[in-house]
C-alpha cells in the first residue's frame, strides 16, 4: 500500500522575524558601503510619516526624531552643574553684558537676556 503524500511542515522563525533579520542585513550592507558617507554625516532612513508632531499624542518613531532635531533647548547644565550652550555661542551673563537687570511693569526686577544663535 503506497504512502499517503504528507508535507513537511514548515520551519518558521515566529511571525516577522525573517522580514526583520533581512532588514537588518540590510542595514548593515548599507553602513559598511564604502564611500556611501563621513564619519561626521549621520543618514537616517525610516518608512513613516508622523500623523502629527503634537508631543502628547500618536508615539511613534518619526515623531520622535522629529521633535528631538527641532525641540532642542538653548542652554543646559553639564555634568558639573555649570551652565553651558547647546545652541547659543555665548552664555549670558552680567559681566560680558548679554544680561540686563530691569524693572518690570509690575514693580519688580528682571533680567533681559540676549542669545547669538
Amino acid at each position: 500500500m503506497p504512502q499517503p503524500n504528507r508535507r513537511q511542515p514548515r520551519r518558521t522563525f515566529g511571525k516577522g522575524v525573517g522580514s526583520f533579520l533581512v532588514l537588518g542585513l540590510l542595514a548593515v550592507g548599507l553602513a559598511l558601503a564604502p564611500g556611501r558617507a563621513s564619519a561626521e554625516e549621520l543618514t537616517i532612513g525610516i518608512t513613516q510619516f508622523p500623523s502629527t508632531l503634537h508631543p502628547n499624542i500618536d508615539s511613534m518613531m518619526a515623531k520622535s526624531y522629529t521633535l528631538g532635531m527641532t525641540q532642542r533647548p538653548l542652554t543646559t547644565y553639564d555634568h558639573d552643574w555649570e551652565g553651558t550652550c547647546l545652541l547659543c555661542t555665548e552664555l549670558p551673563t552680567l559681566e560680558n553684558g548679554l544680561a540686563v537687570p530691569e524693572e518690570l511693569a509690575e514693580g519688580g526686577t528682571g533680567t533681559a537676556l540676549t542669545y547669538s544663535i
